[in-house]
């Protein structure tokens, strides 16, 4: 939790340099079988969001909103379900989806 509070404010102080920093870390980590790996590179997305510009991170959600809506449902862990929701849920306060 500390490490993805301390995230976004590196995110909201950077800005935009901060989606190729994390990116490799998403894209390694989403999909691995340890559900811990998963929820990791999940919080760390949705960590992100407030930071950079709606343009630098349109592409990334638009891949991102599948895969979000499928580890929702499918997902076998709770954890990873929770974190999705609360990935997707904080873009009430910053729409970007």
């Amino acid at each position: 939790m500390e490490g993805g509070t301390c995230l976004g404010l590196v995110a909201r102080t950077v800005g935009n340099d901060i989606v190729p920093l994390v990116m490799p870390f998403i894209e390694e980590n989403i999909t691995k079988p340890d559900w811990r790996q998963r929820e990791g590179a999940t919080y760390a997305f949705g960590s992100i969001l407030e930071g950079p510009s709606p343009n630098q991170l349109t592409p990334l959600v638009n891949v991102a909103l599948n895969f979000m809506l499928t580890a929702l449902t499918k997902d076998p862990s709770n954890h990873v379900k929770d974190t999705t929701t609360w990935t997707l849920g904080s873009q009430i306060r910053y729409p970007i989806w």
